[in-house]
């Protein structure tokens, strides 16, 4: 009996030049590397997907049959300060109790600052605005304070006494 691998064909595999590398694709990788860090820091059971072709970048278990999907959105330091809690384009492809947004804006705090926020509030009116037309139709945009909570009419409308 021959060996396996001498069984096996040569499979060729392309590799790119670093210089084909995106650097935006590189940091993005790395923003949710870095929330995965934080949420094994705080004693969560995280598991990294492979690929992120259903808008999932880990899933985290909370207790024994408590799982969450999570999708982690980031914000670099390199943006101005107003623009650090913006998060423009968020696809819901299906808002669940157990999907959640982890947004991280470097920019704001000492080591950055963390939002969690369910996909169903982020579906809720006034929430978070949809967009309406144009290639991101159907994607949420959402402005986040330090005060952990979004920035939309309704909401600055209230918090200064005046109503709409």
């Amino acid at each position: 009996m021959a060996p396996i691998y001498s069984t096996l064909r040569r499979v060729s595999v392309e590799t790119r030049a670093p210089s084909a590398i995106s650097p935006f694709g590189i940091i993005r990788k790395a923003a949710g590397i870095r929330a995965i860090a934080e949420l094994l820091r705080r004693g969560y059971d995280v598991y990294p997907t492979l690929v992120d072709d259903q808008g999932i970048d880990c899933v985290v278990r909370q207790g024994p049959r408590k799982y969450f999907d999570v999708q982690v959105k980031a914000r670099f330091s390199d943006v101005a300060i107003w623009n650090a809690g913006f998060f423009p384009a968020l696809k819901i492809p299906r808002p669940r109790r157990n999907y959640v947004f982890v947004l991280y804006a470097e920019a704001i705090g000492e080591r950055g600052t963390y939002w969690v926020i369910p996909s169903t509030h982020l579906a809720r009116r006034c929430f978070a605005l949809t967009i309406k037309s144009g290639p991101r139709r159907g994607h949420y945009r959402i402005k986040v304070n330090n005060d952990l909570r979004p920035l939309c009419s309704a909401n600055i409308a209230s918090s200064s006494g005046r109503t709409q």
